[in-house]
C-alpha cells in the first residue's frame, strides 16, 4: 500500500478569467488526473493517483486540497501555473505537501518569471524538502523533555523510571507524534514566509 502524502494548493493573484478557467477545470473531478492539463505534469513520474479532497475560492484566489500516492504532484502544478500566467501574469502558488509518517515535507512558492529575450512569462519555483532525520534535528528537544515530563507527573511515573519504557507508551507516541507535526508545520510556514519575503522585495 502507497504511503498517502498530503498536498496543498493555494492559488493566488488571480484575474476573473483565471478563477473561471479554474472552476471549470477542476468542476465535479475527484482527482487530477482527471484534468486534462495536468494529465502530461502527472505521467510515467508522478504520483499514481492523486485525490482531490477539499477546493473552494474566492475573488482572486483557488485552494485545493488532496492527497496523493508515495509523491506530491509538484510536476501538475508547474504545468498549470504556465497556463495560468497567460492569463493571469501576476499569479503566484504556495505548495506545501507532506507523507503521513512522516518521511519528507516541502512548502515551495512557484511565482512567474519574464524570458529576457522573449518576454514570455514562466513558472519558476524555489523552496525546501526536508527528510524525516532533518525533521527531526529541528525539533526542540528542550520542549521535547518537557513534554516528557509532564507525562510522567501526570501518570504518576517515578523520577528514575526507565526512559525506553516511557517511550512506548501511547501517551508518549502521541506526544512525540504531535511534536512532529508542529514542527513540520513550522519548518514549511517559516520557508514560505521567507520566499514571500524573497518575492516581495
Amino acid at each position: 500500500m502507497a504511503n498517502n502524502v498530503d498536498y496543498s494548493w493555494q492559488i493566488q493573484k488571480l484575474t476573473k478569467e483565471g478563477v473561471e478557467f479554474l472552476i471549470t477545470a477542476f468542476k465535479d473531478k475527484e482527482d487530477l488526473h482527471e484534468i486534462e492539463v495536468l494529465q502530461e505534469g502527472l505521467g510515467e513520474n508522478g504520483p499514481k493517483w492523486a485525490h482531490i479532497d477539499d477546493q473552494w475560492h474566492d475573488d482572486d484566489s483557488y485552494h485545493v486540497n488532496g492527497q496523493s500516492a508515495w509523491s506530491a504532484p509538484s510536476n501538475a502544478l508547474v504545468d498549470l501555473h504556465e497556463v495560468l500566467l497567460t492569463m493571469s501574469p501576476q499569479c503566484f502558488i504556495e505548495e506545501y505537501y507532506q507523507d503521513e509518517m512522516p518521511h519528507f515535507c516541502g512548502a515551495f512558492l512557484h511565482e512567474p518569471w519574464a524570458d529576457e529575450e522573449s518576454g514570455i512569462l514562466e513558472n519558476t519555483y524555489d523552496g525546501c524538502e526536508w527528510e524525516d532525520q532533518e525533521i527531526y534535528e529541528h525539533m526542540k528537544l528542550s520542549d521535547l523533555m518537557s513534554l516528557i515530563e509532564e507525562i510522567r507527573l501526570e501518570d504518576g511515573i517515578e523520577e528514575n523510571a526507565d526512559l525506553g519504557e516511557m517511550m512506548e507508551s501511547d501517551k508518549f507516541q502521541e506526544v512525540w507524534y504531535d511534536h512532529v507535526w508542529d514542527t513540520v508545520n513550522e519548518l514549511q510556514q517559516d520557508q514560505m514566509s521567507n520566499q514571500l519575503s524573497y518575492m516581495e522585495s
